[in-house]
């Protein structure tokens, strides 16, 4: 088994799906949500009289000091809103008779009454996140826009004044709440091993900026860690190598102190809070998945007739790998054999060239030798002659 996991937290591990494959997210990423908070319509609220209204603040945007933000913190945007007879005839109609019967209504009214002031909020109702996504009745909520060109995400109703025929605001009541900043995200540590010929690739981006793509191998945590196992073990291990990778400005990549890597913008440069922010992995691929992961012994058509097709495909993967595998590697004794006889032709060039040079030396010595001998001999001739006349010699210097 060649699975990498978590990547070390990078990612999450969801599953072994039916074919016996690891499914991995390809993406791990943190989305800061818009400050919002949620109230329960008690009405019905009536508005029979001219001097019936609620009237109430709405803060919107105001930085948050749990943030970790730099002094000074800014009090965000204050705006006063009217709620009365003539902003129910608006919404309902006049044949509403300034009475708001139900939830859904009091939403719109809320809704105009609050864009109509420009406070930078919004109110809405909810449904339920899964199908048939059934109206969550009498709920009710308030959120930033945050279209006010501030860095916080914070809503709230302040300084409420109800004063209705129905004697109460409908359950209205003065709350708060800040908005999430997206742009930090932990990472649950997992040790893991990068194998040989692995290569681990993803992309990262913060507050919706366009990513980087990052890529690393074996020999780069080798070499980070000076290791030669390829294996990432601790927290600390996991943070030098994110910090090798992520070079973006103002990024902190450190041990969180409880097993887990805290990774977010530097917060004395990034004051955004919100729906607007954000921060995470996306594209995470390894080269070598997936991994099959289905024992074959566990294969038992009798056991299970009904995953035959699953047990076939399975099969025909598996296979489709071997041949890949037996491929690769009849490629490669190729290879070996083309490198074998390279180096035999190799050898025996240099032996040929080296007999070569000693035959050259031998000649040259050869006829050096000759050229000597050819000199003794005239040599013992010259004085042959010379001994047999010598009154000729002497002759001669006469």
């Amino acid at each position: 088994m060649r699975d990498l996991k978590t990547l070390g937290g990078i990612r999450f591990v969801t599953s072994v799906d039916v074919d016996g494959y690891t499914t991995n997210s390809n993406y791990n990423n943190r989305i800061g949500q818009a400050g919002e908070f949620v109230f329960h319509f008690t009405g019905p609220l009536s508005f029979s009289n001219a001097s019936d209204k609620i009237t109430f603040d709405v803060i919107v945007d105001k930085d948050s000091s749990f943030q970790g933000l730099s002094l000074p913190l800014h009090p965000g945007k204050t705006t006063p809103v009217t709620v009365d007879r003539t902003t129910v005839d608006t919404v309902l109609g006049a044949a509403a008779n300034g009475v708001i019967s139900d939830y859904t209504q009091y939403a719109a009214v809320l809704d105009h009454a609050v864009k109509q002031a420009g406070t930078g909020a919004t109110v809405k109702t909810y449904r339920h996140p899964y199908e048939p996504y059934a109206p969550i009745i009498n709920q009710i909520g308030f959120m930033t826009q945050q279209n006010s060109a501030l860095d916080g995400s914070y809503v709230e109703v302040a300084n409420l004044v109800v004063n209705t025929s129905s004697g109460g605001g409908a359950g209205l009541v003065e709350n708060s709440d800040f908005g999430e900043r997206g742009s930090e995200i932990t990472l649950t540590f997992e040790q893991f091993e990068v194998y040989k010929d692995v290569v681990v690739s993803f992309n990262f981006s913060v507050n919706g900026e366009a990513p980087s793509t990052h890529s690393f191998d074996r020999n780069q945590v080798n070499a980070l860690l000076g290791k030669d196992t390829g294996k990432i073990e601790t927290v600390d291990e996991m943070v030098t190598v994110l910090q090798s990778l992520i070079n973006r400005p103002n990024t902190i990549i450190q041990n969180n102190g409880s097993g887990g890597i805290l990774i977010k913008s530097d917060p004395a440069f990034d004051r955004k809070s919100g729906a607007g922010t954000g921060i995470g992995f996306t594209n995470i691929e390894v080269n070598i998945e997936p991994i099959a992961r289905r024992n074959f012994l566990d294969v038992d058509i009798a056991a299970n007739p009904q995953s035959i097709d699953s047990y076939l495909q399975y099969i025909e993967i598996v296979m489709q790998r071997t041949i890949d595998g037996a491929a690769a590697l009849g490629s490669l004794l190729s290879r070996i054999d083309m490198q074998s006889s390279f180096a035999q032709t190799l050898i025996a060039t240099i032996d040929k060239g080296v007999g070569r040079l000693v035959d050259a030396d031998m000649n040259e010595t050869s006829t050096r030798l000759k050229a000597l001998q050819s000199q003794e001999q005239l040599g013992i001739q010259a004085l042959q002659i010379a001994n047999s006349d010598a009154q000729n010699i002497l002759q001669l210097f006469r």
